[in-house]
């Protein structure tokens, strides 16, 4: 026998690992989550407040809808970055409103 030609060396894959699901899709919900944690912790900041807020919102309805068709697993972190995205922006307005109701009376 020629040593070119060895039949002992071909692999064969199961069938069943060609057909595996997808892996879930889960980074949507969780940087949605994350920026919208930094968006609360650091209302106080101008330029990095909004945008962040605004990018985890995205992020988290992205991640939501993912999660809704099926191609993710993590539908209540979505769901929690989209909820703390939106309480991060109306309470740090509510706070600055406070502030400057606070302000124009001690004027007065």
């Amino acid at each position: 026998m020629s040593e070119g030609l060895s039949l002992n060396r071909i692999s064969y894959t199961d069938p069943s690992e060609a057909l595996s699901p997808p892996q879930p899709r889960n980074g949507m919900g969780q940087a949605g989550l994350i920026l919208s944690a930094c968006g609360i912790l650091l209302f106080w900041v101008p330029m990095v407040y909004p945008n962040a807020t605004l990018i985890g919102i995205v992020l988290s309805a992205i991640g939501l809808s993912r999660a809704r068709a099926g191609a993710a697993t993590n539908g209540k972190t979505a769901m929690a970055g989209l909820a703390i995205g939106v309480l991060s922006l109306v309470v740090p307005g509510l706070i600055l409103l406070g502030v400057a109701t606070l302000i124009l009376r001690g004027q007065q």
